[in-house]
């Protein structure tokens, strides 16, 4: 409940979780309440939306999820190097936010 009503909701890298029909029904149930009751909500994922529809095809086949996310999220591509292949490279970026 407390997830459903935060002011913010941020679902980091959706699409890498292990799905169960169960889980697809939580995931919706959660981005459509935030939907409905227009609450902001910031979704990662490496994933592009054809494959988050193929992610979730067995347990949702009418793409419910999908169909919310993409109406009610803005598009953000970030692009660049992985941090995690060439960790020193980001030690500034580390040091400046630790201080």
């Amino acid at each position: 409940e407390a997830t459903r009503k935060a002011d913010l909701l941020v679902i980091d890298d959706i699409g890498t979780e292990i799905l169960s029909e169960w889980l697809t029904e939580k995931i919706f149930n959660l981005v459509n309440y935030r939907e409905i009751v227009r609450k902001p909500l910031i979704i990662t994922s490496n994933l592009n939306y054809a494959d988050l529809e193929q992610k979730f095809k067995e347990y949702d086949e009418h793409t419910r999820i999908k169909s919310r996310i993409q109406g009610m999220c803005l598009d953000l591509e970030l692009k660049g190097p992985d941090r995690r292949e060439n960790p020193e490279k980001f030690n500034w970026l580390i040091d400046g936010v630790m201080k």
